[in-house]
C-alpha cells in the first residue's frame, strides 16, 4: 500500500517535473520569436539610420552610437539566451536521471513485495504443517487416552 502511494507520488512527481519542463520549453520558444522580432525591427532602424548618414555626419554618428547599443543590448540578449538553453538542457538531464531514478525505485520496490508476498507464503505453508501436525499429535494422543 506505502509502495503505490509512492508510485502514486512519484508519477505525479513527473508530471509536475513534464509540466515545467514544457511551460520552459514554450518561454524560450517564445523569447526566441520575440527576439528575432526585435533583431529585425533593430536591423530596420539601422538601414534607415545608414541612408539618412549619406546626407548628414552628425547624425550618422548618433544613430552609429544608438546601433552600438542596440548590438550590445542583442548580444546580451543572446548570451542570455545561450544560457537558458544550456539551462534548459542541464534541467531535462536532471529531469531524466530523476525519472530514471524513479524507475528504478519502483523495480526494487515490486522486487521487495514479491519477496515479501514469498515469505508470506512460505510462512502460511509452514502454519498449515503445524497445525497438520498438532491436529495428529492430539488425534493420536486421544486415541492414546481413549485405551
Amino acid at each position: 500500500m506505502l509502495s503505490e502511494q509512492r508510485v502514486r507520488m512519484l508519477n505525479e512527481e513527473m508530471s509536475k517535473l513534464r509540466d515545467h519542463l514544457s511551460n520552459t520549453e514554450k518561454h524560450l520558444n517564445d523569447m526566441r520569436k520575440a527576439l528575432d522580432r526585435e533583431m529585425n525591427d533593430k536591423i530596420e532602424k539601422r538601414h534607415a539610420a545608414e541612408r539618412k548618414a549619406a546626407t548628414d555626419k552628425q547624425m550618422a554618428m548618433v544613430k552609429q552610437m544608438h546601433i552600438d547599443q542596440l548590438m550590445t543590448e542583442i548580444a546580451e540578449k543572446n548570451a542570455t539566451l545561450e544560457k537558458m538553453g544550456t539551462l534548459l538542457d542541464a534541467s531535462a538531464k536532471s529531469k531524466k536521471q530523476e525519472a530514471d531514478k524513479s524507475v528504478r525505485e519502483v523495480d526494487l520496490l515490486r522486487k521487495q513485495l514479491r519477496e515479501e508476498r514469498k515469505l508470506k507464503k512460505s510462512a502460511i505453508h509452514k502454519v498449515d504443517d503445524l497445525m497438520a501436525q498438532l491436529y495428529e499429535f492430539e488425534t493420536a494422543y486421544s486415541f492414546a487416552q481413549g485405551k
